[in-house]
């Protein structure tokens, strides 16, 4: 089933008002002017309500504009072209995520880079905490 409510799965950080990305749950929304198609989990389906659409019912001019968004996207949802149909099935699972590898020393972390902004975040914040307690002190 079509799931656009929970496309980022959050856990807090116990003892903390932090939250950490622990799931995402990609999606592919493709238009063509007057109906929008969803593809999700390698399914395709027309509404968040609806059941997946059956290979032969999704229209060409999805496929059309499906064509245009990235292999690494495609992937990540788990939508298999028409001419890639006989290859082996593109799933989420096999997708390898590009890793950053934090240049702060104390930390040298490599987390998937759609967490990189949050791990960014994280140093900013506990230098500006850090920086305040050293004002407090003086």
């Amino acid at each position: 089933m079509l799931t656009l409510s929970k496309v980022h799965n959050y856990k807090r950080i116990p003892d903390t008002l932090e939250v950490e990305l622990v799931d995402e749950n990609h999606y592919i929304r493709l238009s063509d002017g007057y109906k929008s198609l969803f593809a999700q989990n390698g399914e395709v389906y027309s509404g968040e309500d609806s059941p997946p659409l059956k290979y032969s019912e999704i229209p060409n001019w999805f496929w059309n504009l499906a064509r245009g968004c990235s292999v690494d996207g495609r992937k990540r949802v788990g939508l298999v072209l028409p001419e890639e149909k006989g290859q082996a099935q593109l799933r989420k699972e096999g997708v390898e995520e590009e890793k950053y590898e934090c240049p702060e020393p104390e930390c040298l972390a490599s987390v998937p880079m759609s967490k990189k902004g949050i791990h960014i975040a994280r140093h900013t914040k506990e230098k500006k905490r850090l920086a305040k307690k050293e004002i407090v002190n003086k």
